[in-house]
């Protein structure tokens, strides 16, 4: 098999991983589950490859903590008598997540003989840009739209919604903007990662892919701008230009950020005076900077319905347990409550949400797995700690907006951890054998 053409599977892979979609031709099941069974045979024969069947601990920790968020759901949902299932099963989606981790590391590992965060950013990269122009594309380009529209059931109330969308359901809305938003973070990790390692070439081209993943990931969800700034600033405190002494290499990256920044504003500025769509999009998508242009104070539409979502319990056992309601109850016969129009109680914010469900315990339990994700990560992979800390604090940043957390990327690096500290080191044992006996 051609190189090329592993790295177009790869890019799938990742694709049907990161953006998971039911497509019309995957019979209602969405991508992530497809390749997760595939994850399950290649773990099972990497087990039977070196003859244990044993489960490490960080991944005993994991179906702990997930399975502990199911029981509270459980719990809340039975005690309340409400028909809610929402993360009742959150164990199984914890595994299935893992499960199809396993295979995108496997198939980069596959491609390139190795696998590293800086290999496996550079696809989530990769395809998180492609997503975000084929939204822009697809906006002025119909029979590109309507190829979306034919193969992704259901994307077409985010059309009837005004709203752009790549070719996938997750790269739309808020699921979008965070996956934008992490592709953002990854971008500045592979900067700092190149630069220490000398080989500048690449960091203009992630430089220009930050700069798309910021100019599209907003105009399709303003979510993305968490990643954008959190990319900045991790920039800022890995590569600061305020040093008295500065590398050459980290000077010329600063001048390379100016240039492209500047060549991007002069592009983005002329299709907004020249294209009323584009216009339209541009105002959506940074509509804050406008009004702290226009007005003196940064304002956004989002944020001002957000405001008005944040209505707090009224007792202590809804505090402490929730109501058993996660999603607008509809025709539960057992909801007595108040009928209010899209979420419960009306809000979406991510931390209520949360506690109405299943209260301050169901929150607390889990913040403490999206913590201990981060943990395992960290210790996984050393040396990357800064990387870690941000995506975990993206997690519950984004928590303020929106009730979606980032297991999803975090998965992705343990799984990495797995086979980089385990069935690479063993491979490396077996070989240094085999030239042993061999001599």
């Amino acid at each position: 098999m051609g190189k090329l053409l592993k790295i177009i599977i790869c890019l799938v892979i990742v694709s049907f991983f990161f953006y998971p979609t039911p497509y019309s031709f995957t019979y209602g099941y969405n991508t992530k589950q497809l390749i997760a069974v595939l994850g399950i045979f290649l773990y099972l024969a990497d087990l039977y490859r070196q003859n244990k069947f044993a489960i490490s601990n960080e991944f005993l920790g994991l179906i702990v903590y997930s399975l502990l968020i199911s029981l509270m759901a459980i719990f809340s949902a039975s005690f309340h008598n409400t028909q809610e299932r929402a993360y009742t099963n959150y164990i199984i989606s914890m595994l299935v997540w893992i499960s199809a981790a396993y295979v995108v590391i496997k198939t980069i590992k596959f491609t390139h003989g190795t696998v590293s965060i800086t290999l496996v950013a550079a696809y989530i990269i990769a395809v998180s840009c492609f997503h975000g122009l084929v939204a822009m594309i697809a906006d002025n380009y119909p029979p590109l739209d309507n190829f979306i529209l034919r193969i992704v059931p259901g994307i077409d109330w985010v059309k009837s919604e005004g709203r752009l969308y790549g070719l996938s359901g997750m790269a739309t809305l808020d699921s979008g903007g965070i996956r934008f938003g992490v592709a953002s973070v990854l971008c500045a990790h592979n900067i700092k990662t190149i630069i220490a390692k000398n080989k500048t070439v690449t960091v203009p081209l992630y430089i220009l892919a930050f700069l798309i993943l910021s100019v599209t990931g907003n105009m399709i969800a303003r979510t993305t701008i968490v990643g954008t700034a959190l990319g900045l600033a991790y920039l800022l405190i890995s590569l600061s230009p305020f040093k008295k002494s500065l590398s050459s290499s980290v000077l010329k990256t600063w001048i390379w950020l100016i240039m492209e920044i500047l060549a991007v504003v002069i592009l983005v500025v002329g299709l907004y005076n020249s294209d009323e769509k584009f216009r339209r999009r541009t105002r959506f998508g940074f509509e804050g900077f406008f009004s702290l242009v226009e007005e003196g104070h940064w304002r956004t539409g989002s944020n001002d319905v957000l405001e008005s979502m944040y209505v707090f319990p009224d007792n202590p056992e809804t505090w402490l347990i929730g109501d058993g309601y996660f999603v607008i109850p509809g025709s539960d016969p057992n909801y007595m409550g108040e009928s209010t129009e899209g979420y419960y109680k009306g809000t979406d914010v991510g931390y209520l949400r949360f506690i109405f469900f299943f209260g301050l315990i169901g929150l607390a339990i889990f913040s403490l797995y999206i913590i201990y994700a981060g943990r395992v990560c960290i210790r996984m992979l050393p040396g990357n700690t800064l990387l870690f800390l941000i995506l975990t604090a993206m997690n519950f940043i984004v928590w303020l907006k929106v009730a979606t957390d980032c297991f999803f990327v975090l998965c992705l690096f343990i799984c990495l951890g797995y086979v980089k500290n385990n069935l690479e080191v063993e491979g490396e044992i077996e070989e240094s054998q085999e030239v042993q006996e061999q001599a």
